[in-house]
């Protein structure tokens, strides 16, 4: 870790990469309207378009309120001297921290009931394949309301209670672990289709690094790789959780 990389600096950096995230989401928005109106045209179940636009309306509640976290902790008042931010920052129990962790949290689940979703469909609406996922799903609804109930009632002697912190080690490791199984159900039955069709795909004209990478987007792996970075910084209790923190909320719609 970089030496005077506190709380503050990395919570900072990870607003940065947040923005930058936001960015490359809001490119994407546009093709993924395109081609929602197209399938909807087409009879898709409207149950994708309802789950993408509360997606849509968490990040945006998410960004906007990481976007006044910041600003209060930074800005200063005329007069008052120099800002404090830290004492922003440990306040995880305020309003607009409980809203941004529960929009965290929502985001993140509504991440997971679509790659479930994914994968069922993927798998040809096999219930059997996505039986454990599903049950990893309900158990981090429990722990992630539980991560926000203890967050909002955390006192501010320090940044994070070490109860949230331990839940929110939970919360993201049961979201790995659900994640992996998906992602590798869905390259596996990616691949397993690329090798019974191998002329269909030859006419495509990619390369086998193209393919690959195709099928790693396609399994949401670069979100599974985040994932992971967030779960070893926590465990290690590293401020560079702080900063891989801030962009979960839009990480896994730009890395799928």
């Amino acid at each position: 870790m970089p030496q005077g990389l506190d709380e503050v600096n990395a919570f900072l950096i990870g607003t940065w990469l947040q923005l930058l995230a936001i960015g490359a989401y809001c490119v994407y928005l546009p093709v993924s309207i395109a081609i929602l109106t197209r399938k909807a045209r087409e009879g898709l179940s409207p149950w994708l378009p309802i789950s993408c636009f509360l997606m849509l309306a968490t990040i945006v509640v998410d960004f906007v309120t990481s976007l006044i976290i910041a600003y209060s902790a930074f800005h200063v008042e005329e007069g008052s001297g120099l800002s404090n931010p830290a004492s922003v920052y440990q306040g995880p129990s305020t309003k607009i921290s409980v809203t941004q962790n529960a929009t965290t949290v929502a985001v993140v689940l509504i991440s997971d009931a679509i790659i479930i979703y994914r994968t069922f469909l993927l798998w040809g609406r096999s219930i059997v394949v996505v039986i454990v996922p599903a049950i990893l799903f309900l158990c981090d609804i429990a722990i992630g309301i539980w991560t926000g109930w203890t967050c909002a009632t955390a006192p501010t002697a320090n940044f994070i209670d070490a109860r949230a912190t331990t839940l929110v080690r939970y919360f993201y490791i049961v979201t790995l672990v659900q994640n992996l199984i998906c992602s590798g159900l869905m390259c596996y039955k990616v691949w397993h289709v690329q090798t019974l069709f191998p002329r269909e795909y030859a006419s495509q004209s990619l390369s086998s690094t193209q393919r690959v990478l195709d099928i790693l987007v396609q399994s949401a792996a670069l979100y599974c790789a985040h994932l992971l970075v967030v779960v070893i910084s926590n465990s290690l209790r590293s401020n560079v959780f702080y900063i891989f923190l801030p962009p979960v909320s839009a990480i896994p719609h730009i890395a799928r």
